[in-house]
């Protein structure tokens, strides 16, 4: 009879033992999960970020292209460059 109270005592404590190990397991899981989410929030707030830059520094390159564009037009040249014959004259 002490071998089976030995035996149940025993087959107690692994199963408390399982059963904190899965506890501990559940919660580093969800830790890194935790910690998952945050690095891609992260990652997504700077990829974000990022493109609103280069789409401002795109506006930014378009409005200097139409202004140079807009120089060259308005010059009353015709667009011809002083200083630049190949005519020879």
């Amino acid at each position: 009879m002490k071998q089976e109270e030995e035996r149940q005592l025993h087959q107690a404590k692994l199963a408390k033992m399982e059963s904190e190990m899965k506890l501990v397991f559940q919660q580093k899981v969800a830790e890194k999960e935790q910690k998952l989410k945050q690095s891609e929030e992260e990652l997504y707030a700077r990829h974000r970020e990022m493109k609103e830059t280069l789409e401002k520094q795109r506006r930014e390159l378009d409005d200097r292209k139409a202004k140079l564009e807009l120089g060259k037009g308005v010059g009353g040249d015709g667009g011809k460059r002083k200083g630049f014959s190949l005519g020879g004259r």
